[in-house]
């Protein structure tokens, strides 16, 4: 089975205890692998990732039918998370910002309407 990993109750179990053991105490080993520049970065791109794989995967497998898993595979995760990050700049960012700064307005119209109250 291709997706074999999500459906292991074992894997699934190691994930949920390194995100556990990470949040519950900051010093431990699972914390400090997980707050790696890389691994911070591919957090903040996961979203993207996910949006963009298959994608990703279709236009390899077009563009070269007959590429071998050696090639093809890393191939397909550059791509895959080249359009992940030029999203993250282009969309994601941006719309953070936006939402921030918007969700800031509507906190401070509240407080002024409380306080006129």
């Amino acid at each position: 089975m291709e997706r074999w990993v999500y459906l292991d109750p074992l894997a699934v179990g190691i994930c949920v205890l390194l995100v556990v053991t990470s949040v519950v105490q900051p010093s431990s080993w699972s914390h400090r692998i997980l707050s790696t520049p890389a691994l911070v970065w591919l957090g903040e791109l996961s979203f993207g990732i996910y949006l963009w794989h298959r994608h990703a995967e279709w236009a390899v497998d077009a563009a070269l039918p007959e590429a071998s898993i050696l090639v093809g595979v890393p191939i397909k995760i550059a791509l895959a998370l080249l359009l992940a990050q030029l999203s993250f700049v282009i969309l994601e960012t941006p719309s953070r910002r936006w939402l921030r700064t918007a969700g800031e307005r509507v906190l401070q119209s509240r407080k002024v309407a409380v306080q006129q109250d």
